[in-house]
């Protein structure tokens, strides 16, 4: 998280030459579309999210089907907190245009997860996205980390299987699966996936 913080710190003098130069092409061409999305872009990651909404709002006037711009209307208002709106006015709206838009749907799921919605969260996201990609890691673990959250553990275990038959040095899918067996109060399975983890990662 703290290195999260530095390199968003360090990123911010770039962001800030990046808007000097967006505003004076803008001066030059005051209604490009692209122009202007790459200043909400821009000022999003300044942290005027609500700007940068606003400015999301303004363009899609123009091209409600812009589905960079919807994109960006949707990690503002993720930004600002309001997480249903992201997905019901941003992700649902790319889905119904797109329905193979994997970032679309990875990014709706990881907000369902934040709601609790585990269930909706692989109907609606997971699954599909495994049903095209059934190998994909970074799936199979957001599946499985929804499993596990909604107390589906026998499930999740199965998953973290599957991610094991591809990696069998897979550290978070060990961690994990042994704290499914945690929750399902047996021990000696957990205890069995931490020993591995320790051989692989002793500190």
């Amino acid at each position: 998280t703290e290195k999260l913080k530095k390199n968003k710190s360090e990123a911010i003098p770039y962001f800030k030459q990046s808007l000097e130069y967006i505003n004076k092409v803008l001066e030059t061409d005051p209604d490009s579309i692209e122009t202007k999305s790459n200043k909400a872009v821009t000022i999003g990651k300044l942290g005027d999210h609500q700007g940068s909404l606003e400015l999301c709002e303004e363009l899609l006037q123009k091209e409600s089907n812009n589905i960079i711009i919807l994109t960006n209307k949707a990690l503002a208002l993720t930004d600002l907190g309001r997480k249903e709106e992201a997905i019901k006015y941003g992700y649902d709206r790319i889905l119904a245009l797109d329905k193979d838009d994997k970032t679309a749907r990875e990014r709706k799921g990881r907000l369902l997860v934040s709601l609790g919605n585990y269930k909706k969260a692989i109907s609606d996201c997971f699954d599909p996205l495994l049903d095209g990609s059934k190998y994909d890691l970074n799936f199979l673990h957001l599946k499985a980390e929804s499993l596990r959250k909604d107390t589906q553990n026998e499930n999740a275990i199965i998953t973290y299987d599957k991610i094991l038959r591809i990696d069998s040095n897979d550290t978070a899918a060990l961690n994990d699966k042994g704290l499914s067996f945690m929750n399902l109060e047996q021990y000696q399975e957990a205890i069995n996936d931490f020993d591995k983890l320790i051989e692989l990662n002793p500190n």
